[in-house]
This record gives C-alpha cells, sequence and structure tokens, in this order.
C-alpha cells in the first residue's frame, strides 16, 4: 500500500562504490508517495543508476545541507523520511515508523540501525559501536542520523536554518542540529523496528569516514567556542575522550568482542583528534 504522507529523500554523490541498486530498491518496496534524489554533481554513473528507480532526480552543488534543502523544498507530504545510501529499509518499516511517530505525538522517530557486515576489524567494530551507542533506556535521542522518520513542516526551517550557516559539506551537521531541535524542544523517539547499515568498510574508507567527523568536531567547536563557557569548551573538547576512551571501553569490557572493541574506540579517538588538531594548527597559521 502507497504510505500517501510520506515522501523519502536522498543525497548522493559519487555513490557506486555502494550497492545502489539494493539501496533504491529497498526503498520502492516500501511505497512512499515519492523517492525525491538530489545528487551533489556525481561524475560517476550514481545519477544513471538513480533514474532507473526514481522519477524526481536532481543535481545541484555539492553540499549535504544545500542538497537535503533541495530536496524538502519539495516535499508534498506531511513526513518525510530521510535516509543514506550505505542503509537499506526493510519491508514495511514505514508504516511501522508512522504508527510510532503519531502514537508517540512527536517530531520525528529513527529506526534502529543494525549492521549487515562484520568481516573484518572495522565493521565488527562498527557494528559492536552502534549496538552501545543504541542499547539505552532513553526514549528520545540526543542527535538524530537516518533513517528518520520526520514531521516535514518543522523540520524544514530547522534545515534552512543549518543553510544559513554556510556548513556546506561538513559532517557537524548532526550536532548542530541536534543543538536546534534541543532549544526548540522538538523530539525524535528511538523506535524498536530496524533499517540496516550496509556499509562495507575497509581501513581506507573507515579513515576517511573518521577523518571527516574529526573535521565536524572542529568545526562544531571553533563556530561556538566563542560564546561557550570555559566549562562548557572543556565539555566539548574531552566529548570524544570521555565516549571512545573511557565509557565505550568500559561497556566493551563485558561483552566476548572486548578485544575488538577497545582498540577500536580508542583508534576511533585517536583519528579524531588528529584531524581536529589538524585543522585547529592550520587555522592558527592564517
Amino acid at each position: 500500500m502507497i504510505q500517501k504522507n510520506i515522501t523519502i529523500v536522498v543525497n548522493t554523490l559519487n555513490d557506486t562504490a555502494r550497492d545502489l541498486d539494493n539501496f533504491f530498491l529497498s526503498l520502492k518496496r516500501n511505497e512512499p508517495k515519492d523517492i525525491i534524489v538530489v545528487d551533489g554533481g556525481s561524475t560517476d554513473k550514481t545519477v544513471e543508476i538513480a533514474k532507473k528507480y526514481c522519477s524526481s532526480v536532481f543535481v545541484t552543488k555539492p553540499s549535504i545541507v544545500g542538497q537535503h534543502l533541495f530536496a524538502l523544498k519539495k516535499v508534498d507530504t506531511k513526513y518525510v523520511l530521510g535516509v543514506e545510501t550505505d542503509q537499506e529499509l526493510p519491508n514495511g518499516l514505514l508504516p511501522k515508523l508512522l504508527e510510532d511517530i503519531e502514537e508517540q505525538r512527536c517530531f520525528g522517530v529513527q529506526a534502529k540501525l543494525i549492521c549487515k557486515y562484520d568481516r573484518n576489524f572495522f565493521e565488527k567494530g562498527q557494528k559492536i559501536f552502534y549496538k552501545i551507542l543504541q542499547n539505552t533506556n532513553n526514549r528520545f535521542l540526543e542527535v538524530s542520523t537516518t533513517p528518520s522518520l520526520l514531521d516535514t513542516q518543522k523540520y524544514l526551517p530547522i534545515i534552512q536554518d543549518l543553510y544559513n550557516f554556510s556548513l556546506g559539506h561538513n559532517y557537524a551537521i548532526d550536532t548542530f542540529k541536534a543543538d536546534m531541535l534541543k532549544k526548540k524542544n522538538l523530539k525524535v523517539f528511538q523506535s524498536k523496528h530496524i533499517a540496516y547499515q550496509v556499509e562495507k568498510l575497509n581501513f581506507n574508507i573507515y579513515l576517511k569516514k573518521i577523518i571527516s567527523y574529526g573535521n565536524g568536531d572542529y568545526t562544531y567547536f571553533k563556530t561556538n567556542t566563542k560564546n561557550w563557557s570555559f566549562y562548557r569548551n572543556l565539555i566539548s573538547l574531552s566529548h570524544v575522550f570521555r565516549r571512545y576512551i573511557v565509557v565505550f571501553p568500559f561497556i566493551s569490557i563485558f561483552s566476548s568482542n572486548f578485544l575488538i572493541a577497545i582498540p577500536f574506540f580508542w583508534l576511533t579517538a585517536i583519528i579524531r583528534y588528529f584531524a581536529f588538531f589538524k585543522n585547529f594548527l592550520i587555522n592558527k597559521r592564517l
């Protein structure tokens, strides 16, 4: 049955290394009213593949927020589901998320992510990370990512504000967005219904991903540091240390995979801090 109240929006940019056919098929099988794809100027066959499955495919300049805003302005349904090309939706997920959001009467609802692959150190580490991150008694999330079903009318001005910050293609967006949601008291419910993280990781992909997070950490810190108290600055600077050096490894001690989990989290912290302080030193010289 077509979900008349739901549109799916997707950002793409040179994503043919991922299984785009299965990705788009998983979206189509959920029968949203529309799937809007906004590409950031891919030089591979990403757009060609997207057009095989979707009629609403557009090409703009590369910008995570800009592409997302472009898509949202074309949404005419009450709810919008954001999803990334390294994820897949199981059949029947949309009506379950719709039931959650209407039952909770909240701004949004996020599916629980299960990692499909655990073939090597990096995939096993990421699987443990998601398991720990989502194993919480909190009904509502501090930071929401994808796949999330959100109230379109309330979501659009938030992304417009993010766009006005000129963040461009930056990975601090989820943190900035979390701050805005908190100020507006808009809550995202953690659903028990699952979607799949189908990202295939090796060292190079993992390294690029974590460096991008470290770059995002620096952008968030640099943007806010002058308006923060000393204590708030300290909280921001120690965030990665507390989570990846202390909390996540401590939780992992009680799991059977602690020999993978602990070095994975420590390595992640080292790389994120490397990217952060590299940006700090470069900007110090300018």
